[in-house]
């Protein structure tokens, strides 16, 4: 083999350096993989949640500012409409309406 060698075995140094873990501190160096997991899950679950949760008060908020707003448009509608009726008699409104349309079309009695 040659001085550059790559190849290590368990426990020895490479050139490019250690090839297993080496803790640093008094931290413990293995954790249970069963308690990550369930942790990491539960958080998922958590984070999923909260942001359902979030997503579906929005989407309450939205649904009320909706149906104001449809409220506002009805007043709206009614309070122009209460406006244009005393304009026009109920007898004539189909007639203009009528040539309005028919004028729109270029189809004009004439």
């Amino acid at each position: 083999m040659n001085a550059m060698s790559t190849t290590s075995f368990e426990g020895q140094e490479s050139d490019r350096g250690p090839t297993q873990f080496q803790s640093v501190g008094n931290a413990p160096a293995n954790y249970n993989g069963y308690t990550l997991m369930v942790t990491a899950y539960a958080l998922i679950w958590i984070i999923l949640m909260v942001w359902l949760l979030l997503m579906w008060q929005k989407s309450r908020s939205l649904a009320t500012r909706v149906a104001d707003l449809d409220l506002a448009i009805d007043r709206a509608a009614a309070k122009g409409s209460q406006k244009e009726a005393p304009k026009e008699s109920s007898k004539e409104a189909p007639k203009k309406k009528a040539t309005k349309e028919a004028d729109a079309d270029g189809t004009a009695d004439s």
